[in-house]
């Protein structure tokens, strides 16, 4: 059940996204902050997802588009995390959000974008209700086929990234 801030919340990351072709929603509970949380999400990136991106870059070629670069771990703080639209957030860049309340970032090629976005959603505990919602827009026929080849290693992705945010904050 949420709240009408959450919806609203919600609501904000739709417009923000506009077409949506695909959308996942993992729901996760914990005493960090809306800042905390993301930046820990964004922190993680182990060797065997560098690797994935290592296979994707092959696998994007067959497909007629290329990979820029492969994303890296870069050290973030809570206090660096960006709320403006337009600015960098990891290897996203910031669509849209609005302190303690939710943050969306998008990274895109010439064949898909896809959107992290996590709304923060106070609890009567004392707690977060932290929904993170992926979502993937088809900018091209081959993207469909890409998703569909990928979707099991971004639903294990998003499990780990949530599991290793949950992990990193202070006893």
């Amino acid at each position: 059940m949420t709240n009408d801030s959450t919806d609203d919340a919600f609501a904000e990351i739709v417009k923000a996204i506009g077409k949506i072709d695909y959308y996942h929603v993992k729901t996760v509970e914990s005493p960090a902050t809306l800042r905390e949380f993301v930046t820990n999400c964004l922190a993680y990136m182990p060797g065997w997802m560098r690797f994935l991106y290592r296979v994707r870059e092959y696998f994007v070629l067959m497909l007629g588009t290329r990979q820029d670069e492969i994303p890296r771990q870069l050290p973030m703080s809570p206090q660096d995390l960006s709320f403006t639209p337009g600015d960098p957030g990891s290897f996203f860049t910031v669509l849209a959000g609005k302190e303690n309340l939710y943050w969306l970032g998008e990274a895109k090629d010439d064949m898909i974008a896809g959107c992290l976005g996590m709304v923060c959603e106070p609890t009567q505990h004392g707690t977060n209700r932290f929904h993170v919602v992926t979502t993937a827009t088809y900018l091209r026929w081959t993207a469909r086929i890409y998703f569909n080849v990928i979707r099991p290693f971004h639903h294990l992705v998003i499990h780990c990234m949530t599991r290793h945010a949950l992990k990193q904050l202070p006893e």
